[in-house]
């Protein structure tokens, strides 16, 4: 009986995705990430630099940035409220 050996070559692969990491033969392409299922696994994302607007809010910006404010601010209480009133009545 003889034996065989045979050098297999692998890679260290790691998911720009998730940051999985995984071993895989050389001459087997990886598609996709095994944890996440992404197919751009191996692609590098160059961050866009978006233009930043330093300037402050003014007329219906402003008005309107506060009227959400002050609308989530009520809701926030009402949701408060609400649960105060459920935790009453569980005593």
């Amino acid at each position: 009986m003889s034996t065989r050996e045979k050098l297999i070559k692998a890679l260290d692969c790691q998911c720009n995705e998730c940051s999985h990491s995984w071993l895989t033969i050389e001459d087997e392409k990886t598609a996709t990430c095994p944890a996440c299922k992404s197919p751009d696994w191996n692609k590098v994302w160059q961050k866009s630099e978006e233009p930043q607007n330093d300037e402050p809010l003014s007329g219906d910006a402003l008005r309107t940035w506060r009227d959400n404010i002050i609308s989530q601010s009520r809701l926030l209480q009402a949701m408060q409220k609400e649960r105060r009133v459920i935790n009453a009545e569980k005593e």
